[in-house]
């Protein structure tokens, strides 16, 4: 685990030494030499959460590389965290509320960086990931298995074949050459192939061209994969006289990462006739109903409430944003409420707790209303994997309406 500089963590650093990996040590060095000056170098406005470069371009051969992360929380009342998950995997890096350092990035995995208040509660996030940059020509070798069918006649079709490959999120796609003409059947499997013998594979999906007219030039798509999967793929190329040679390899489809950006928000009806309502709205991605939670959840605004008239609307500045990592399928909750606590004495007895609601609902405290609407992010179409597109979520019948509008971008990494 790499972690930044921790006033509690650091002392138990000096005495095991040898528990930090190559890229912790870099990373507590860099940190110690930056934390006198790195308020001064934080990002802005805050709370942010940066990382530079992303995604991080990796070389031929190379499997991981850094990125520098810079955080700032600004004021926070009772402390924050910043965290990072990966794999499903959340782990707490740095409790300073202002930062920098580097991080390693491992090619194939989807990092994401969060900064939380001491409830939990998400104010700033940055996703990054690792990548090759697409090269074409020659296919690599890496990963082939030269068979021949009969050596000697057939020697030279196991010579490399001309073309290219690339991964996708959920599909893999070939564009190859041959030098005879022959058809070929392309294989996704979840085990290892052995030569041109499909037996015994648990084969994903496969695509065949070429089955009536032999051909140099074949250029295929895979399709119905899932992202962040480690897959095989066989390619199997059959000639007129009925011989075949077949190529393998391994891959592993690319991160979904999908981002829901709250854009806007306009008031139809507070729950207040006389006055400005005293608003607070939650966001929540398949919440808990009986509490505030949700993966992720967020607010505006981040703390307090906001005075917004009826029949008027707001933008937030900056935008709400929710980072979604590898989920195909979720519930997206917005819930407004509407303080109307009397606080003659001082005294809030109420405090910011809001949980998730389907409808409206009243108590002492305040006015709430609420709705929940299911969001795709898988593709629409057949190798149509990328999205980006606004939707609204309209929630009235009660005391408090309103009308959310946000942006849903869909990408693979």
């Amino acid at each position: 685990m790499q972690r930044f500089f921790d006033p509690f963590f650091y002392p138990r650093m000096l005495f095991y030494p040898r528990r930090l990996s190559y890229p912790g040590r870099l990373l507590l060095a860099t940190t110690i030499a930056l934390a006198a000056g790195s308020a001064a170098m934080a990002c802005t406005p805050t709370p942010c959460i940066e990382a530079s470069p992303n995604p991080v371009i990796l070389g031929n051969g190379q499997t991981e590389g850094p990125t520098n992360l810079d955080w700032n929380a600004g004021l926070v009342p009772g402390g924050v965290e910043t965290t990072v998950e990966v794999d499903a995997m959340e782990t707490t890096l740095s409790t300073m509320p202002v930062g920098q350092g580097p991080y390693t990035i491992e090619i194939g995995k989807q990092y994401l960086f969060r900064i939380r208040d001491s409830n939990k509660v998400q104010l700033a996030s940055v996703a990054v990931s690792a990548e090759r940059r697409p090269v074409a020509g020659r296919v690599p070798d890496h990963g082939f298995t030269r068979i021949p069918s009969e050596p000697g006649r057939f020697a030279a079709a196991v010579n490399p074949i001309e073309g290219l490959f690339s991964v996708h999120g959920t599909f893999f796609e070939f564009n190859v050459r041959v030098k005879e003409p022959r058809n070929i059947t392309a294989f996704v499997t979840r085990n290892q192939p052995n030569g041109c013998n499909t037996d015994g594979l648990d084969i994903v999906t496969v695509g065949a061209q070429g089955t009536k007219n032999y051909q140099l030039q074949h250029s295929l798509k895979l399709y119905n994969l899932e992202p962040s999967t480690n897959y095989f793929w066989l390619i199997k190329m059959t000639n007129k006289a009925g011989e075949s040679v077949c190529r393998d390899g391994s891959f592993r489809t690319k991160a979904r990462l999908s981002t829901i950006t709250v854009q806007s928000v306009h008031v139809f009806d507070d729950s207040d006739e006389t006055s400005a309502g005293d608003l607070r709205f939650g966001f929540f991605v398949n919440p808990t109903f009986d509490s505030n939670q949700g993966d992720p959840v967020a607010f505006f605004p981040s703390t307090g409430e906001t005075s917004i008239n009826s029949g008027t609307g707001v933008d937030f500045e900056p935008d709400v944003k929710l980072v979604v990592p590898n989920l195909e399928d979720i519930d997206f909750n917005v819930t407004g409420s509407d303080d109307d606590e009397y606080v003659g004495l001082g005294l809030n007895t109420c405090g910011q707790l809001m949980i998730p609601r389907n409808s409206s609902a009243s108590n002492d405290c305040g006015d709430y209303n609420g709705k929940t609407v299911p969001l795709h992010f898988g593709p629409e179409a057949p190798g149509q994997e990328e999205i980006s597109r606004n939707f609204r979520v309209r929630v009235l019948r009660g005391a408090l309406e309103f009308e959310v509008t946000c942006h849903l971008q869909v990408t693979y990494n």
